[in-house]
């Protein structure tokens, strides 16, 4: 909410360039945290069986790396409709 008072207040170069800086912000979290950090922790679990399931925790900490780069996808169009101001349908 605050957010959007801050970004609302802003002149439309402002917002812009605003919105840019947060997508930006979620790209560099969605790679170092959410796809290189899920991996290695998809690595580090493979030895490791899941005691409900009987399958590797690798398989479902896999998740993580593969929503990573969902978002890395997502952010990467909200990037290019902010730079270049034209909407991907």
């Amino acid at each position: 909410m605050a957010l959007v008072l801050f970004h609302d207040s802003l002149k439309p170069s402002g917002q812009r360039i605003l919105m840019i800086f947060i997508n930006t912000l979620i790209l560099l979290f969605a790679i170092l945290i959410i796809t290189i950090g899920g991996f290695k922790l998809a690595l580090s679990a493979r030895q490791e069986f899941s005691a409900l399931l009987g399958i590797p925790r690798s398989l479902v900490y896999a998740m993580a790396p593969i929503s990573g780069i969902f978002i890395i996808l997502a952010q990467i169009i909200n990037l290019y409709e902010d730079v270049t101001g034209t909407k991907i349908e």
